[in-house]
């Protein structure tokens, strides 16, 4: 079968990208090709988003230059990764745009650089024609993509009787406690758009979506993972860490391809043959906690329901396997490769991908480093798709391709402040202080305040200073249009816990008038009806 065969100034030689690309992280995707037609795109350069540093990057090797440039302007690079050896770069200061912040980052170093769309720079070596201005380039030279149709799976073996049961069983289980733990996000309208993100994926090769399922559940971190049965999840810590469909598709790509490629039933077979158990026991369970039963965190190892603790050692290597530590670095290249070319016969821009794992690597996992501790360095399995698109994909990021960043934001518009509630039930207050000022930044509102008002009264120990931060928070919810009711509870509570009784009464009438029929109201009219016919002098009623 033919791989990529790539024209014109990018052409290198023909290579298994599948071989080239290492391990997922947080369970998701990479690798290269695309569908089965010939087609020509000239990669136009275009403007980057405006944008300036807004701190300086000494200097430095270049690979960790361009990592800082990356992080500050949001633009990606790629290059080969042999091309940066022993290269420094120039300091560059603050205030610089992106264009001229790269000018004079490489400055010295030989390099050049090409815009392949506005959030991605190729970074090669520069020749004798090249300008001083990337943006006023009219166009490179067309670049040839030709490729084959999606891969079909290779064979394997149908399932033994055992097997099946071990993975029905496992599959079971785990669908189980999801929804015993009410992990399910249940936005109707946000579970059809991933199912047809999933669907446009898997009509690339013919596979039969009826059998499979993506639903979206509440998760403090990022993460995403297949079952056996074509369930596959995705959590509402992932897509507040994404910011447009193709870095979806990178995801979805991934997973669909450990689906429809039986990972499953093959890591089974290699923990058989190899004899050896990806954890023992008990860090399965750790595992297994951090990934799925986050409607617990933060509690003590007593308050886990014990049916979690029952879990057969069977399911849940399969379940380790699926949501946290990985398969074998084989079967990761294939979801890889598979999981990319989906994601680029899908019309989608290939970059997306590159975009995804960046911002993956800014995310540190709510529970500690238990989730990830296996899977391989983010900046390893980065530095292979840079070369990958300064190569066989350069033209699968170019204009044309879909990014899709309007039509995620609107699925996902009320996704923010609810990924608050998550972050705050698993205790990570820092990353639900972060995620809340985000959202206020773009719009404030009452719900954002009173959250703002709940991760101060989270605070642990809790002190003047932080009581008065949440009633200062829960005040401006109050003030603001459609405040939740328990803003005003909340602040009579605070109130009265200072001894500002008629300040508290205020805040109480205010949280009755917005929730007459609420559960506690008969309990808050007493207290005001008694204070209301107390003394002045008998002080505050109980």
């Amino acid at each position: 079968m033919p791989g990529v065969t790539v024209s014109g100034p990018l052409a290198p030689s023909r290579r298994d990208l599948a071989a080239s690309m290492s391990r997922g992280f947080s369970r998701v995707f990479l690798c290269a090709c695309t569908a089965a037609f010939l087609w020509s795109l000239p990669v136009q350069s275009a403007r980057a988003q405006e944008a300036t540093l807004s701190h300086p990057i000494p200097a430095q090797p270049v690979d960790t230059a361009l990592s800082e440039f990356s992080l500050q302007t949001g633009i990606q690079t790629a290059y080969p990764s042999d091309l940066l050896k022993n290269q420094t770069s120039q300091a560059v200061p603050a205030g610089l745009a992106p264009t001229p912040a790269l000018r004079q980052l490489l400055g010295g170093t030989g390099l050049w650089f090409d815009y392949l769309n506005p959030r991605i720079v190729r970074i090669r070596p520069a020749t004798a024609q090249d300008g001083q201005d990337p943006d006023a380039a009219a166009q490179l030279e067309v670049v040839y993509i030709t490729a084959d149709k999606i891969p079909k799976p290779p064979h394997v073996a149908p399932p033994t009787p055992e097997e099946a049961r071990k993975m029905e069983l496992a599959n079971e289980q785990l669908e189980e406690h999801i929804r015993n733990a009410h992990l399910l996000y249940g936005n109707a309208a946000l579970d059809s758009y991933v199912q047809g993100v999933t669907e446009r994926l898997l009509a690339t090769d013919g596979t039969d979506p009826s059998r499979v399922h993506a639903r979206v559940i509440r998760g403090a971190d990022a993460n995403a993972f297949s079952l056996s049965n074509g369930s596959i999840y995705v959590t509402t810590g992932l897509l507040t860490t994404l910011r447009d469909e193709s870095e979806l598709a990178a995801v979805l790509g991934h997973e669909t391809t450990h689906y429809t490629n039986a990972h499953v039933l093959r890591g089974m077979r290699e923990q058989q043959r190899t004899e050896t158990a990806a954890h023992t026991a008990g860090a399965i369970l750790g595992v297994l906690l951090a990934a799925v039963a986050q409607h617990y965190a933060g509690k003590s190892p007593t308050s886990v329901p014990s049916s979690l603790v029952s879990i057969p050692n069977d399911s849940m290597q399969i379940w380790a396997r699926a949501i946290a530590s990985g398969y074998s670095r084989d079967l990761e290249r294939e979801a890889d490769a598979g999981g990319i070319r989906r994601m680029i016969a899908g019309g989608y821009d290939a970059s997306g991908a590159l975009s995804a794992l960046q911002r993956l690597s800014e995310q540190a996992p709510a529970g500690g480093g238990t989730v990830y501790a296996s899977h391989p360095k983010m900046t390893e399995r980065m530095a292979r798709y840079r070369q990958a698109i300064a190569g066989e994909l350069a033209a699968s990021v170019a204009t044309g391709r879909e990014i899709r960043s309007a039509e995620y934001q609107a699925q996902i518009a009320a996704l923010p402040l609810d990924q608050v509630t998550v972050l705050l039930d698993a205790g990570a207050l820092d990353r639900a202080e972060a995620q809340v000022r985000a959202v206020i930044a773009r719009a404030d509102s009452g719900r954002a305040a009173f959250l703002q008002g709940e991760i101060s009264r989270a605070r642990i120990p809790q002190t003047d200073a932080t009581r008065l931060a949440a009633l200062a928070a829960y005040e401006r919810a109050m003030a603001l249009p459609d405040p939740p009711p328990a803003a005003f509870r909340e602040a009579g509570l605070l109130h009265r816990l200072r001894g500002e009784t008629a300040a508290a009464a205020v805040a109480f009438q205010g949280y009755l008038a917005h929730a007459p029929e609420a559960a506690d109201a008969p309990l808050v009219h007493r207290y005001l009806d008694a204070r209301a016919s107390a003394s002045q002098t008998s002080g505050d009623p109980k």
